[in-house]
């Protein structure tokens, strides 16, 4: 279940939004980490 659950962020953390950095490559993975912590920690 574990390794389901990190597949699928790892998967989605390919989405860019228009302020992206492109100095930072796991800026996009760290923005949907933050956006899932975000909605379990109210």
């Amino acid at each position: 279940m574990c390794v389901a659950i990190a597949g699928a962020l790892v998967t989605t953390g390919c989405a860019t939004g228009p302020d992206r950095n492109p100095k930072d490559p796991l800026e996009p993975m760290n923005r949907t980490i933050f956006k899932f912590n975000d909605t379990l920690d109210p």
